[in-house]
């Protein structure tokens, strides 16, 4: 399924919204935690970091922003920039909870050390675990 955009908004229109982190993800917290009606499916998936902005120093990012419920322990995909490293993936989409990197559990993770987790060099690849539990198909109103 192709992710969903938030209507009437373009990815940097959204992030100038959200907290700006660095020049690959955005951190926000949110409120209001969707209640589970069915059960999650886990994906692992593994993509290489790229570099959306030049004088990124050689580190990059997945081109994604983040939001976390406050109820929640994990952080929810929030926007997907079309030329990041899963901007071109089928299989993930706005409301895919980030579970693991690289086989580090993201549960309860604060946002300094969730984009530790997330920041690399240029090009290396990093696996993620990423959650549905169903809500990742739904366009925010």
């Amino acid at each position: 399924r192709k992710p969903p955009s938030v209507p009437g908004k373009d990815l940097p229109a959204l992030a100038g919204e959200l907290k700006l982190e660095d020049q690959n993800c955005f951190v926000s917290h949110f409120t209001g935690a969707p209640e589970m009606d069915r059960p999650m499916i886990e994906k692992e998936i593994t993509v290489k970091r790229a570099a959306l902005q030049p004088g990124s120093g050689g580190q990059a990012g997945i081109g994604v922003a983040l939001r976390r419920v406050e109820s929640e322990p994990y952080f929810r995909l929030a926007a997907i920039h079309p030329e990041g490293s899963l901007g071109k993936r089928s299989d993930v989409a706005i409301g895919d909870i980030l579970l693991a990197v690289d086989g580090v559990s993201m549960q309860n993770l604060t946002e300094e050390s969730t984009m530790h987790q997330i920041r690399g060099p240029i090009g290396t690849p990093i696996r993620l675990l990423l959650g549905d539990d169903g809500h990742g198909s739904e366009d925010p109103q």
